[in-house]
């Protein structure tokens, strides 16, 4: 069976893409297949053929010494044209990357100043009732008495009119009596809810301290007398605030 002009020139052309590669790396790009007529193709395979021959190089020092000047500009240009493709969707991928990293820090800025924008004085209240709660409860245990917990809570105070002062943050803070005073009646001054949700807490507190007092005996019995005598002034103030 005879092949046509047009399968014989892509057979042709399939070899010499296959054999480029091979030589190469790479196979052959941008080539203008159309200008080579079967002659020049079969020239073309029969280059690359005798530069893939284990006894080319022995015979020949230098592969530009018997590549003709067509093939050499064809390869130069094939590895520009690869080494700058490369390079360019490296550089593009880094954008992208960028682009949505720094998209995505500036959303995160402004869902910041948004959150602080609207915030009230209740929740910033809220804030710092919160945040107290946490303090006390990573120093509850290392403290055994109210001296103790007075003289921590006075550097705490201390420490935060400081740092306000060093903001000049600290010229409506009312004087250390009256914060003292504040201090001393903050309970009055909490949110409803939390006022509700402590005074739950002491209850449940009361019934627990009451079945351990009604098994104790002695000593350990009178500990929880003084603990269900100190819950019971807690519940009243509690309960007066509410």
């Amino acid at each position: 069976m005879n092949l046509t002009q047009e399968e014989e020139r892509n057979i042709m052309i399939s070899s010499i893409s296959d054999l480029f590669k091979e030589r190469n790396g790479f196979r052959p790009r941008a080539t203008d297949w159309t200008s080579m007529d079967i002659e020049d193709l079969k020239n073309y395979e029969s280059d690359l053929r005798d530069q893939l021959n284990p006894n080319f190089y022995k015979t020949n020092k230098s592969p530009k010494t018997t590549m003709k000047q067509s093939d050499l500009k064809e390869y130069i240009k094939e590895e520009i044209i690869s080494v700058l493709s490369e390079d360019t969707k490296e550089d593009i991928e880094d954008t992208k990357e960028l682009t949505a990293a720094t998209k995505e820090l500036a959303d995160a800025k402004k869902d910041l100043v948004n959150e602080y924008e609207n915030i009230g004085l209740a929740d910033i209240e809220e804030m710092g009732y919160e945040a107290g709660e946490d303090l006390f409860s990573q120093v509850r245990d290392k403290f055994q008495n109210t001296p103790d917990f007075k003289a921590y809570f006075a550097g705490i105070k201390q420490g935060f009119l400081d740092n306000l002062g060093s903001y000049s943050l600290n010229e409506d803070i009312d004087d250390e009596e009256e914060a003292d005073k504040a201090a001393s009646k903050g309970a009055k001054k909490e949110p409803l809810g939390k006022l509700s949700k402590k005074l739950g807490e002491t209850q449940k507190e009361m019934k627990s301290v009451l079945v351990k007092f009604k098994k104790a005996e002695g000593a350990e019995k009178d500990k929880h007398l003084k603990r269900l005598k100190e819950l019971t002034k807690i519940k009243k103030e509690l309960e007066k605030s509410l």
